[in-house]
């Protein structure tokens, strides 16, 4: 008998679907860790729905994705530094989302829950040496990176 490898368990979110299937989520880009350099080609205002109702948020968009990433306080504060302006209008270029294991506010229980979120690195992805742009795979954020984002979410967390 030929040896099978075990089939890749589904994850649970694909039964139980987002109410907003056309944003981003951790879970579209795989587990802690996962980084992905995309450019930002669009941003602008959007209503988002959830169990508690619906709310107006910001979000950008990718150059050859279909998907939006829907913006919280801490990633509108990021592209902020990263992009050199506080309107969302101007947030346009590259940049590395990491999915990071963290502690994020449940919109219906208000209460806070540890899950896989997209956070954006502090830093804009590193050019290759040719010049030319990033690639999806590469540019991610280092160690120290990583521990920013880290020391920053807590710091959100307690205010």
């Amino acid at each position: 008998m030929a040896d099978r490898k075990p089939d890749r368990k589904p994850h649970w979110r694909t039964v139980i679907k987002r109410m907003d299937p056309e944003y981003l989520y951790a879970e579209d880009l795989g587990g802690p860790g996962t980084t992905l350099d995309v450019e930002i080609v669009d941003s602008g205002k959007c209503r988002i729905k959830n169990p508690g109702g619906a709310k107006d948020t910001l979000y950008i968009a990718f150059r050859g994705k279909s998907k939006k990433l829907g913006l919280n306080a801490t990633m509108a504060k990021e592209l902020t530094k990263i992009c050199g302006s506080d309107h969302w209008g101007d947030w346009r270029g590259w940049i590395t989302l990491v999915v990071v294991h963290g502690r994020m506010r449940d919109p219906t229980t208000e209460k806070l829950e540890d899950m896989d979120v997209i956070r954006i690195a502090p830093e804009r992805p590193r050019r290759a040496t040719n010049g030319s742009r990033p690639t999806e795979t590469g540019g991610g954020p280092d160690a120290e990176e990583l521990a920013e984002i880290a020391r920053r979410e807590a710091q959100e967390g307690t205010r």
